[in-house]
């Protein structure tokens, strides 16, 4: 019973710290340029951190989110891998993501870059114009997503449902050690995955970055 409830609170303060966070970002735009004659926008390159199909997916859709609300018209993220698989396009700098803005029939495209994605996310968001690869937008911010503090926590809360399932099946102190430090191994392994903690702020922070993007006109 004892091992039950310290495993509830522990995992109780794990939930409550991840949640916790500090924000912070800023942005810039051409002045000279007019926003309202965007329509289409395109999300061409996802760089950084973030490795697997399913995060770039997934922060593709949260970035559109952002677009839609501002009032631009996002292109999926499917139909922008469709045309560079089928011309086998790659983008590393503005000049071809505006190339392949072009190729998409889109009036401006959209660079993420995401250098950390651990206890700190890090995020730059960058707007080129299609016609000349001139950068319309530019907007860059960090926040906590507590994920060291997720990743201590789970590592406690492993170590202790560890140590009851070890102690429980040798009725030990060997065994409960044993299973103590494989729970420990598996809760930290646990806390460094991308949790909905890290989602939700990447989300908060993506907003955050967009306040300095200007709205389409009736968006």
């Amino acid at each position: 019973m004892k091992r039950t409830t310290t495993l509830i609170l522990i995992a109780g303060l794990a939930a409550a710290l991840a949640g916790c966070a500090q924000m912070q970002a800023s942005g810039a735009r051409d002045q000279s340029y007019d926003f309202g004659q965007l329509d289409r926008v395109a999300v061409v390159k996802i760089d950084g951190r973030l490795q697997s199909e399913a995060d770039k997916n997934q922060l593709t859709d949260l970035i559109n989110q952002r677009l839609l609300a501002k009032g631009y018209s996002p292109v999926e993220r499917q139909q922008v891998k469709s045309v560079m698989a089928e011309r086998d396009f790659q983008v590393s700098s503005a000049t071809e993501a505006a190339d392949l803005g072009q190729l998409l029939n889109v009036d401006a495209a959209v660079i993420a870059n995401v250098p950390q994605y651990q206890e700190e996310l890090s995020m730059s968001l960058k707007m080129v114009d299609v016609e000349n690869a001139s950068i319309l937008w530019t907007s860059s911010g960090t926040a906590s997503t507590g994920g060291e503090v997720s990743k201590i926590a789970a590592g406690v809360t492993g170590a202790v449902a560890g140590a009851a399932v070890g102690g429980d099946a040798t009725d030990s102190t060997i065994g409960a050690a044993a299973g103590g430090a494989a729970g420990g191994a598996a809760g930290a392994t646990i806390g460094e995955q991308l949790t909905p903690q890290k989602r939700e702020q990447a989300s908060k922070l993506i907003g955050k970055l967009f306040e300095s993007l200007p709205a389409q006109i009736g968006g």
